[in-house]
């Protein structure tokens, strides 16, 4: 099936529906996203309160830090 892009309004209805405590299984069955995702979506909002995760910078810093410049050494 690949990889959705969940909408916004599809989001805030699973955590309206986490935060009434319901089970992952009823969930599922009302929404369609899969138990894989909505456990990782919990853990989301259990670390970063909300059900996306922050955004993480890749590659190499513009600049080296003075850590990295000790590691070098």
């Amino acid at each position: 099936m690949g990889n959705p892009a969940w909408s916004i309004e599809q989001k805030s209805i699973v955590q309206a529906l986490i935060d009434i405590g319901r089970d992952d299984f009823h969930i599922e069955d009302k929404t369609g996203v899969p138990r894989s995702t909505l456990r990782r979506w919990r853990v989301n909002l259990k670390k970063y309160g909300q059900i996306d995760a922050p955004i993480k910078a890749n590659g190499r810093p513009l600049l080296l830090t003075d850590e990295a410049l000790d590691v070098r050494r």
